[in-house]
């Protein structure tokens, strides 16, 4: 499935990366699956390219952003029509 990193943020002790995703006409479990079975390959590609101590754990978690912005707008939306 296609999918897009939305974000990546680092842990206050610089352990664990999470990496945010979205899924895009494809299911978030099916692409959630794909991106752990990948987490090993990744996990190296991080462990070359960063100058750390420690490599920080990959984890791969669902950006529910959109989900939000569209309950917060059906939410005013609604709150508008009330208004009327």
């Amino acid at each position: 499935g296609f999918f897009t990193v939305t974000d990546v943020e680092m842990e206050a002790d610089n352990r664990i990366a999470v990496v945010y995703y979205t899924a895009f006409d494809s299911d978030p479990a099916t692409v959630k699956k794909a991106l752990d079975e990948a987490r090993p390959a990744v996990q190296r590609l991080v462990a070359h390219s960063v100058r750390m101590r420690h490599t920080p754990r990959v984890e791969f978690r669902l950006d529910r952003t959109r989900e939000r912005v569209d309950a917060i707008e059906a939410a005013i939306a609604r709150i508008h029509q009330q208004d009327q």
